[in-house]
């Protein structure tokens, strides 16, 4: 029987956070893979920084509850805010 090895959160949010840093990306899924929160309470905790626009969802994005499947531009700037979500 073999075990998986197991996953480093701390080090998955410093490559996410890496990753907004670099290219001014960062995708809900991997938000909530990282921070192991369901997708309800990620919208709410996303909801609003797209608000006060410091995080820009990409494409089609028509409803809050779509917030946690979509990609979002983030302003290097902006990365903080977004890695105390993580954290």
């Amino acid at each position: 029987m073999r075990l998986s090895p197991r996953v480093d959160f701390d080090d998955m949010s410093r490559r996410i956070l890496k990753v907004i840093q670099e290219r001014g990306i960062v995708s809900g899924a991997d938000l909530m893979r990282v921070t192991r929160i369901s997708s309800d309470v990620l919208r709410d905790k996303l909801q609003p920084l797209v608000d006060e626009k410091l995080i820009q969802p990409s494409g089609n994005f028509q409803e809050s509850a779509e917030i946690p499947y979509a990609i979002f531009h983030v302003q290097p700037s902006n990365a903080p805010m977004v890695k105390m979500l993580i954290e």
